[in-house]
């Protein structure tokens, strides 16, 4: 039997549903306002269909132990993948933002894995010097090669640079080591380095991606600005684009090695 509480109670109800308002603050989270009310915060649970991995090792040994990829119910043996190319219509989209496994694309409820990509901070670097130019006086172009671009093939570059003297009318002279540095203001014209010649162009290997151990080679040019004492190190036309491409070929070439299918694109 219904009691006159429970009736009012539901009643009550039915009408803060009818003003209340949401908003979906991501991760998991939703904000509902009430006129009148302070807002609430609540998690919702997680989507047992959409999963997020933090390693791309992660990310590949999911891939091999989802069941819709074999018909054997044994899950204690392993799983021969060469024999099961399709993988019941799972695939795998990639991008320079994210790899995304799916099955059975376009069903409505599809297991669905993400591993989101960070691009490292070199690559970060280095798009932004393709896109403004970053000119770097002499202890500033050390610092870079000696910390951001630490093991990317900069090593002759960043010595050159270290022994690096502007010479002038009054045979001033820079030169940058760890914890001691000089540099005149009084550049004329001519750049010398202990007998080295500052190349034109340096070619570095780059990863593109700070959770990736894949990496590509890019060539950049050299510029030295004598009268400002300072460096920039730019791309050529296109080396970022192809560098992206080069990495992701390798991550396509991993997943396709697992047995699934693997575009370049996104699920939307």
């Amino acid at each position: 039997m219904l009691t006159v509480d429970f009736v009012n109670a539901v009643s009550s109800l039915a009408k803060e549903s009818l003003n209340l308002r949401t908003k979906d603050l991501g991760n998991g989270l939703m904000m509902h306002v009430l006129p009148g009310k302070d807002p609430k915060i609540i998690r919702l649970p997680a989507n047992p269909l959409h999963r997020r991995v933090t390693t791309f090792d992660s990310f590949l040994n999911l891939i091999r132990t989802r069941k819709p990829f074999t018909e054997n119910t044994d899950t204690t043996s392993p799983v021969d993948l060469v024999d099961q190319p399709d993988h019941e219509g799972a695939v795998v989209y990639y991008g320079d933002e994210a790899l995304v496994y799916q099955e059975s694309p376009g069903k409505q409820d599809q297991f669905q894995a993400t591993f989101p990509l960070m691009k490292s901070k070199p690559f970060l670097w280095l798009v932004a010097a393709e896109k403004n130019g970053i000119s770097l006086g002499q202890k500033d172009f050390v610092k870079l090669l000696r910390i951001i671009f630490r093991n990317c093939n900069a090593g002759t570059l960043l010595d050159t640079v270290r022994q690096l003297k502007f010479t002038s009318g009054a045979a001033a002279t820079g030169n940058i080591q760890h914890g001691k540095q000089s540099l005149s203001r009084e550049i004329l014209e001519e750049v010398e380095a202990s007998g080295k010649t500052i190349p034109e162009e340096v070619l570095l290997s780059v990863p593109v991606f700070d959770n990736l151990h894949f990496r590509g080679e890019i060539a950049c040019a050299i510029e030295i600005n004598c009268t400002e004492g300072s460096f920039l190190m730019t791309p050529f036309p296109g080396e970022i684009t192809k560098l992206t491409n080069v990495v992701l070929a390798q991550v396509q070439q991993m997943i396709q090695e697992v047995g699934v299918a693997a575009y370049q694109g996104s699920v939307k």
